[in-house]
C-alpha cells in the first residue's frame, strides 16, 4: 500500500483521547508537512487545551504519528479552514490527477 498522510482530530475524553475526524492531505511527505507546519497548536498540552492534532503516515500498521499540535476550538476552526483551503488548491490548482490521491 502507498503511503497516504492524514491529520487527525481527537478530543480529550475520560479516558484519553477520541479521534472523530481525519482528513486526507496528500501522499507527498513535504506537501503534508507544510500543511501541518501551516496549522496553529502547541507542540504540548495543558488542562485548558482539550483538542489535539496529529500528523499521521498511513499505509502500513500500525499508523505512525509524525507530529501532534494541541489546540483551542476557535484555533481548531481556522485549522479546518486552512486545511479545506489546501485540500483545494490540491485538487483544483496544482497537480491532481484522479486516482492519485489514494
Amino acid at each position: 500500500m502507498n503511503e497516504v498522510f492524514n491529520i487527525t482530530v481527537d478530543m480529550k475524553v475520560a479516558e484519553g483521547y477520541v479521534e472523530y475526524c481525519r482528513f486526507f492531505i496528500n501522499t507527498n511527505l513535504k506537501a503534508a508537512q507544510d500543511t501541518f507546519d501551516q496549522l496553529s497548536g502547541l507542540p504540548y498540552t495543558n488542562n485548558n487545551l482539550l483538542l489535539r492534532l496529529s500528523f499521521v503516515r498511513s499505509g502500513s500498521l500500525p499508523d505512525e504519528v509524525l507530529a501532534t499540535k494541541y489546540c483551542t476550538l476557535d484555533e481548531l476552526g481556522r485549522n479546518c479552514r486552512l486545511i479545506t483551503l489546501e485540500l483545494f488548491k490540491y485538487y483544483n490548482l496544482d497537480q491532481y490527477i484522479p486516482g492519485d490521491a489514494l
